[in-house]
């Protein structure tokens, strides 16, 4: 049985399709709205993924909270998939305390499925429903059509990351 994912979320209407999601998928879903005591959350819960929205209310921030997390010798083995501004992944990426994937805001329910079909079953996912790469957020495809695959089947997710930064990149330099 798939284990439990942590969704830390300050807004309800953006959670919710992703807990649902989540759960129709077979996972134990838990979404923690008030992001104050999250990290002691994920302490009791020991989640074997913790999905984080970088925009958090009362001044909280997902980068910081991903590096306590990362940096906690006993929460640091566990996945960390980033929700937020595409501008701020190359920065963070750089850290050791870095998450372990990141989604451009709004990810939609989909592509939080698979990256935590990815991170939480060994990378054993079915193949993205999408055919391009898309960067921004649900619904934008990539320009270039459809992007040819490997004959595995499926990207190797280092192959994924160097692509989303390279045209993060050029994305932040052409505006």
């Amino acid at each position: 049985m798939p284990g439990t994912i942590l969704i830390i979320e300050g807004d309800e209407a953006a959670a919710t399709p992703l807990h649902q999601a989540l759960e129709a998928h077979g996972f134990t879903v838990e979404t923690v709205l008030e992001p104050r005591d999250c990290v002691e959350r994920v302490r009791q819960v020991r989640p074997a993924l913790v999905v984080l929205r970088v925009e958090l209310p009362g001044g909280h921030n997902g980068y910081l909270i991903c590096g306590k997390l990362k940096k906690d010798e006993e929460l640091g083995h566990i996945p960390v998939v980033i929700i937020g501004n595409p501008d701020g992944f190359p920065q963070h990426r750089k850290l050791k305390a870095r998450a372990d994937e990141y989604l451009a805001h709004p990810a939609g329910a989909q592509q939080v499925l698979e990256a935590a079909e990815r991170l939480t079953r060994g990378g054993q996912a079915a193949p993205p429903a999408r055919e391009g790469v898309s960067l921004p957020g649900p619904g934008r495809q990539g320009s270039s059509g459809p992007a040819p695959r490997p004959s595995g089947g499926s990207w190797p997710l280092a192959v994924v990351l160097a692509l989303a930064g390279a045209v993060a990149a050029g994305w932040f330099f052409l505006r």
